[in-house]
């Protein structure tokens, strides 16, 4: 009996230890929805002002936050952290952004929400296809 529980002990800090199980869940059900892969790491809500500042971190291959709650004609002002081993954009057309930034560099980008749509997807150039994408989006989003 003793060496059952000794053995059922080691395999639950196992367990613990590499993941497994509801601990080690990942983060909650996108806001909206996107085409092809998204590496979702959570979601950030800067929707509460006017103007918001805040970083964001692209890394291989995501983006943290990947999914950010804004409000419609919002000033956003992101500063992008590439914190990969790889370069990345920070790429969105209905913005009309488009920014390279290489490996440990950081670039501030400024943008206005525009009042008329309700989802900006964004996506790295080179990465796309490995699910380096998020969006903003608004309350009213589905």
């Amino acid at each position: 009996m003793r060496r059952f529980l000794v053995i059922v002990a080691v395999c639950l800090g196992a367990v613990t230890a590499f993941g497994a199980g509801p601990a080690s869940a990942k983060t909650a059900k996108p806001p909206v929805t996107l085409d092809g892969k998204v590496n979702n790491k959570g979601t950030k809500d800067v929707s509460t002002s006017k103007s918001a500042k805040f970083e964001l971190e692209a890394d291989d291959y995501y983006f943290e936050p990947t999914f950010i709650k804004v409000q419609p004609g919002e000033k956003v002002t992101i500063t992008l952290k590439n914190e990969g081993s790889a370069t990345h954009t920070f790429t969105s057309d209905a913005l009309n952004v488009n920014q390279t930034v290489s490996p440990d560099h950081s670039q501030k980008i400024t943008f206005t929400i525009p009042s008329n749509a309700k989802v900006f997807a964004f996506h790295c150039d080179f990465h796309v296809s490995m699910g380096m994408q998020g969006a903003f989006y608004t309350a009213t989003s589905k």
